[in-house]
């Protein structure tokens, strides 16, 4: 049963702002009232951030009300609206990264992402998991997690680059070829 007040203490935060919120919006292809209720939903969350309160909370929600109506690009909108620095704009910046860089905003992709962070990310990526037995192709499941690993570093190498963090960007770039250095990578 859902229930309006539901909250991120609820236990249920990631089912709410995922799975949820995606069946809402293609609800609302057949029934609007559906979408109307997000679209409100989305506001208030922007007005919870914009406000300063519950920040991460308000910036998940804020950015997964958006998807589900399809309306991404309002999320850098508000992203541009939060002076440098502000931990709100960490909050959105895993929904903003890819425009950023596809803007070539590359100090604000930085600052929302750290080298630090960047390598973490790598690292965690670079680790073979375990295929179950039952997975079919289990070879193709390899080539993509490893294409996958190699793309999204890929990025976040572009982004220190053109940030001027040139050093950050080759280290983690020798981490990348370490890791795969097939004529692709």
């Amino acid at each position: 049963m859902l229930r309006r007040g539901h909250g991120p203490g609820d236990g249920f935060g990631g089912v709410r702002t995922s799975f949820l919120t995606s069946a809402i919006g293609r609800l609302g292809a057949k029934y609007p009232p559906a979408l109307a209720a997000l679209r409100e939903r989305r506001d208030q969350a922007e007005a919870l951030m914009l406000a300063g309160t519950n920040e991460m909370g308000a910036a998940m929600d804020f950015a997964a009300l958006n998807a589900a109506l399809g309306d991404d690009a309002r999320n850098l909108v508000v992203f541009d609206q939060l002076p440098a620095g502000d931990p709100r704009r960490k909050g959105l910046i895993v929904h903003v990264y890819d425009q950023l860089l596809v803007a070539r905003r590359y100090a604000d992709a930085a600052e929302g992402r750290p080298y630090a962070q960047m390598v973490t990310l790598f690292e965690t990526m670079a680790v073979e998991r375990p295929i179950p037995a039952n997975m079919p192709n289990p070879d193709n499941f390899r080539r993509l997690t490893r294409n996958n690993t190699v793309t999204s570093t890929a990025k976040n190498i572009e982004v220190l680059a053109g940030a001027g963090q040139l050093d950050n960007a080759r280290l983690l770039a020798d981490k990348v070829l370490a890791f795969d250095n097939s004529s692709e990578t």
